[in-house]
């Protein structure tokens, strides 16, 4: 992979960015578990909400204290590897989305470490309810597959 990380003014504005969503999304939690609110944001289409997410991502059905380790395990290794990457000067694109990845991660984990369960606030279409850490994980997890894919071929 070539290592060609600068960290410039427009990186450190991403990260603030990013600890902006990460705030944002505590904060929200905090409204949707103290508020139980039920408000129509766009219709039926999307709504601030407030339910208990037991499981895992796509309400799989796993949960416990094994499940709080594993994540946690998870989040401390993935900010080890973050500092391995900037340390050796790996491209921003992957420093930057790692971090998203990171921060969404960080956010559920500290609910379950918490309160049991993940807070969850946004119902989209009647179909799912979520919130912005789901947001930030998964369009973070497909970034870097789309990055890795775009690296591979170039390798």
């Amino acid at each position: 992979m070539l290592k060609t990380n600068t960290f410039n003014i427009k990186n450190i504005a991403t990260l603030i960015i990013l600890a902006i969503f990460f705030l944002f999304d505590r904060y929200l939690k905090q409204v949707a578990i103290n508020n139980n609110p039920n408000l129509d944001l766009i219709g039926e289409h999307l709504k601030f909400t407030f339910s208990r997410n037991f499981n895992i991502a796509f309400s799989l059905p796993v949960s416990g204290l094994i499940l709080n380790i594993l994540i946690t395990s998870i989040i401390i290794g993935l900010i080890f590897y973050l500092i391995y990457l900037i340390k050796n000067k790996y491209p921003s694109i992957i420093i930057l989305t790692l971090s998203a990845l990171i921060l969404g991660a960080l956010s559920n984990a500290l609910d379950r470490l918490i309160y049991g369960y993940v807070i969850d606030y946004l119902e989209v279409l009647n179909f799912t309810i979520l919130n912005i850490a789901d947001i930030l994980i998964t369009c973070s997890a497909a970034i870097l597959v789309l990055v890795t894919l775009k690296i591979i071929k170039y390798d």
